[in-house]
């Protein structure tokens, strides 16, 4: 029998056919040898994956590619809840454009992000945005968190916020309202605000467990509650390294409980602070409830109660592993505790002065500040909030009387130094104008802030300069209430007062 047939064979790229928009050309009625109708059907198929691989893919997420690069860019509720539900993207790299509310999700309908057998080890950056209402609420699994499990050494969350998580995993074990295992990554600049935790054990407002991981310039304000034991105001236990970071609220559970870490298994905590009240059976401590490692230039001021093994600072120092405290102190006064297996205690009004921890070598220009006889030391990157011009710490009467001082005032351009400035022309600034003398700015000694006549300036300094320097000689300008629009307009008005009102009550 002759292969020879008849055949009508469509061909891509003709008129619109079908629902689907596709297109195609008969190219008639033709007579095909065999030879001829497989090599026909080659070019047919060519030609149709060229046209399928040219169609542009369906966008996951609201952009990016998942690369370091090409992060995947979230910005809606649905956007994060898509992570946890593609166990493929937990090797990605993400990022948050937008503040997010979580408050749909309830129960358990929230998809978690990793798990113990395939956990996440990918990087979110959160962009310095915010997740809202993260709400999850289960009877008895371990490892939960908004991250369940993370496994990498290259994995990393970092510049996030979770304001008013509610987690509630039962009689489970590792839980945080960030992550509820953390091995080997890290966690950094990430906050969580106004939130709740409870499990059976093994329990911290941020973190659950940190096993070899790292957690840096971080905190937790948080309710922290564990059945058992092992509970922390940032991490309930700890292998790993935690430095630059705080937590206030309440930590409470059995034994191993802490304001920062239930228990520290290995690594070193310094540059921490704990405001937390901590309460429980045995091993409760004002900063950790028992230490095994490295404890260093830390301090805590919550209430402390416990029945056995109670410190201020630390509950128990395992010495016999070489376990150690240094240049670290606590509140004897409102921990209600004289007591602490390591550390030095202070009076309220000790814990206030900068010379107290400068004496024990602590850094107050990079690490640490402190408004002096008002509040007690901060962490460095704990920003001051623009309208926060004075002592004590937050928005307050203090900061709306001096703002009220500098109303109408204008900022003088002769106010050199400081940096900062201090809202007056003296023999400070002298000096640095009399450095840049003459100067232009091919000169070594140039200093273009001397450089202030006429307006603009005119790249010399001269005598048109030191004019308006006599000027202002000795007058008093604004130092710090022009805070708007951007960084000042020169006079303190009303478009400084609204950025102080927005801001009031806040940071105390």
């Amino acid at each position: 029998m002759s292969c020879l047939r008849r055949h009508s064979l469509p061909f891509l790229c003709g008129k619109k056919m079908g629902p689907l928009g596709a297109t195609f050309l008969t190219i008639g009625r033709n007579h095909f040898t065999c030879k001829q109708r497989r090599r026909f059907s080659r070019v047919l198929l060519l030609a149709l994956a060229v046209c399928l691989l040219s169609m542009p893919a369906e966008a996951k997420y609201s952009g990016g590619n998942g690369t370091l690069a090409e992060p995947y860019l979230i910005s809606t509720a649905e956007d994060m809840n898509l992570i946890g539900a593609d166990t493929n993207d937990w090797d990605k790299h993400f990022r948050l454009i937008d503040d997010i509310n979580l408050a749909a999700y309830t129960g358990t309908t929230f998809n978690l992000i990793g798990s113990p057998f395939n956990p996440f080890k990918g990087t979110f950056d959160g962009n310095n945005h915010s997740i809202l209402n993260f709400s999850y609420t289960i009877t008895a699994t371990d490892n939960i968190g908004l991250f369940r499990y993370i496994e990498d050494p290259n994995a990393e969350i970092k510049d996030l916020v979770l304001v008013a998580p509610q987690v509630n995993a039962g009689t489970g074990w590792f839980v945080g309202a960030l992550v509820g295992h953390l091995a080997h990554g890290s966690v950094n600049a990430c906050h969580v605000r106004d939130g709740y935790v409870s499990a059976q054990s093994v329990v911290g407002g941020l973190v659950g467990e940190n096993f070899y991981g790292r957690i840096e310039n971080s905190s937790s304000s948080c309710l922290v509650g564990g059945q058992a034991n092992h509970v922390g105001g940032l991490t309930g236990a700890s292998r790993g390294r935690i430095s630059g970071c705080y937590s206030t609220g309440e930590a409470s559970g059995g034994n191993y409980v802490g304001g920062l870490v239930g228990r520290n298994y290995y690594g070193r905590v310094s540059d921490c602070y704990s405001a937390s009240d901590v309460s429980g059976d045995d091993y409760i401590g004002g900063l950790l409830g028992y230490n095994a490692d490295e404890i260093a230039k830390c301090y805590s001021v919550g209430a402390v109660s416990g029945d056995v093994n109670v410190g201020g600072l630390v509950g128990y120092n395992f010495h016999f592993l070489g376990a150690t405290v240094s240049d670290s102190f606590w509140d004897s006064h409102t921990s209600g505790q004289t007591e602490s297996d390591g550390g030095t205690p202070m009076t309220t009004a000790g814990m206030k002065i900068e010379s107290t921890f400068t004496d024990a070598g602590w850094n107050f220009l990079t690490t640490w500040y402190i408004c002096e006889q008002f509040n007690y030391p901060r962490l460095a990157w704990q920003t001051r909030l623009l309208a926060d011009f004075v002592c004590p710490y937050g928005v307050e009467m203090n900061d709306l009387a001096a703002f009220v001082e500098q109303w109408l005032l204008l900022r003088l351009s002769a106010d050199i130094l400081p940096e900062d400035n201090d809202g007056t022309a003296n023999f400070l600034d002298y000096a640095a104008f009399a450095d840049a003398w003459q100067a232009t700015p091919a000169s070594p000694n140039w200093n273009p802030d001397c450089d202030i006549a006429p307006e603009g300036g005119d790249n010399v300094v001269n005598a048109a300069d030191l004019l308006v320097f006599l000027q202002q000689w000795l007058q008093f300008g604004a130092s710090y209430g022009d805070i708007a629009p951007g960084e000042g307009d020169g006079i303190v008005n009303l478009s400084d007062y609204t950025p102080l009102a927005d801001s009031w009550l806040q940071g105390l």
